[in-house]
């Protein structure tokens, strides 16, 4: 469970840069 939370944090920073560019983008 702990390593599938790790895995989540992970793409979840992976994302959040593109999240940013888009709302950056559209902002």
């Amino acid at each position: 469970m702990l390593t599938q939370l790790k895995q989540q944090v992970l793409e979840a920073n992976l994302d959040l840069p593109r999240h940013k560019l888009v709302t950056f983008t559209w902002g």
